[in-house]
């Protein structure tokens, strides 16, 4: 029997600089602490069963998507896509995600990403 690997953190890109957009989406999905904001950073705490870890929010992390950054993995969701499907369910706004946990392995291969959209999952280059 074959399961999926459970991701150590979680990464996605959501088109838009509204953190605090990005920030009532989360609170919709998870159980977090008040968040702590700055102009550059938004952090909060996530407290589960699995354990706790922070959350980060920041603007533009790659050309105009914010980053969703959970350090480390105690949600729900066991990958990136995973993540980024819930988070579709809750907005029309496009959310990207690697196709597989970080490596630090180098390839020649250009990456592919998901991207999803209007609930709708797609793997493309992100150029």
């Amino acid at each position: 029997m074959m399961t999926d690997p459970r991701y150590p953190d979680l990464e996605v890109y959501v088109k838009t600089s509204d953190l605090d957009e990005l920030a009532a989406m989360l609170d919709q999905i998870l159980s977090l602490s008040p968040w702590d904001k700055s102009d550059s950073v938004y952090c909060a705490r996530i407290d589960s069963q699995r354990g706790d870890s922070e959350v980060y929010l920041r603007p533009r992390a790659y050309k105009n998507f914010a980053s969703i950054w959970i350090k480390k993995n105690v949600t729900p969701w066991s990958t990136d896509h995973d993540l980024a499907l819930a988070l579709g369910e809750k907005t029309n706004t496009e959310i990207r995600c690697s196709t597989g946990s970080w490596s630090d392995i180098e390839s020649d291969e250009q990456a592919l990403w998901w991207r999803i959209k209007n609930g709708i999952s797609k793997q493309v280059q992100w150029s």
